[in-house]
């Protein structure tokens, strides 16, 4: 089945400074694709501090990617260490998040990281790392 693409969401992206390889990537569709959507609709690129921000976004992309990364890895070997290292990045994150954004004036009503998707994000850290009061990892079986 064909993936939805958030045009919306790509286009903010856009504005923001991606490039065309990298919201290819990012949102799975042909850089043609992207192109013509581009020419069709006539989109422009932000100001110089937009694109500051865009930055920014891209770097919170690829930290998020980064806590991932660590909790998958945690799950495979059942590294308790390794979840725990996952879950205090995951908070740390979001706190380092939600300052850049006040510092940025950046819009809350922006999509890039929805503090609904951070507490998603968040919620399923803590229901893979290890309970509170317990040595024991989940099991996962």
């Amino acid at each position: 089945m064909r993936k939805r693409i958030d045009w919306q969401r790509l286009r903010e992206d856009y504005s923001r400074g991606f490039s065309v390889e990298e919201l290819s990537e990012l949102y799975r569709c042909s850089p043609r694709t992207i192109r013509d959507r581009i020419r069709r609709e006539g989109w422009k690129r932000h100001t110089e501090c937009d694109r500051e921000a865009g930055s920014l976004v891209k770097e919170h992309r690829r930290l998020w990617q980064e806590v991932k990364k660590r909790l998958s890895v945690g799950l495979n070997r059942g590294d308790e260490k390794e979840l725990k290292l996952a879950k205090m990045a995951g908070d740390v994150l979001l706190s380092v998040i939600k300052g850049e954004k006040e510092v940025w004036n950046m819009d809350p009503a922006d999509k890039t990281l929805t503090e609904e998707e951070i507490n998603a994000v968040t919620r399923e850290m803590e229901s893979l790392t290890i309970p509170h009061g317990t040595e024991t990892p989940v099991d996962r079986t």
